[in-house]
């Protein structure tokens, strides 16, 4: 579970593991235009937390409205690092892993950096204001 603002725990905010984060420009660089209902879809798969689709619940949060579900954020920039580093090809990913940082919203754009490393890559995603909303990213390839 994710709550916002709450810390650990133990109720204290814990730093994130140190990750050296890439240098230079991005291998590859990719933008999405995230639907303005994509959470309201998003929401067939089972998840009916109403943080993602009523504004009030959102606005109570301390919000300025609903968010894109982490997991959703989560698979739009994994199948940007599936296309630009695995070659479409699923069995050779091993491990995708990153830190939601912040919240995406509907109707914003999600943009993917890529650094290619032996191996895989180093990613990280932001939201239009240039904000990371995934950081410290990385994809492990079998």
């Amino acid at each position: 579970m994710f709550v916002i603002r709450a810390g650990s725990a133990e109720g204290r905010r814990t730093p994130p593991p140190d990750r050296q984060h890439p240098t230079g420009h991005p291998d590859h660089t990719a933008r999405h235009h995230i639907r303005p209902d994509q959470a309201l879809l998003y929401r067939l798969n089972g998840d009916r937390n109403p943080l993602h689709s009523d504004p009030a619940v959102a606005t109570a949060a301390g919000l300025p409205g609903p968010i894109l579900h982490g997991l959703c954020t989560y698979g739009v920039a994994a199948r940007t690092l599936l296309h630009s580093v695995a070659g479409g090809d699923p069995g050779r990913v091993r491990r995708i892993s990153a830190r939601l940082s912040a919240p995406l919203f509907p109707g914003d754009t999600l943009t993917v950096l890529v650094w290619h490393r032996p191996g895989g890559a180093f990613f990280q995603a932001l939201d239009g204001r240039g904000r990371p909303v995934l950081d410290r990213g990385v994809l492990d390839l079998r």
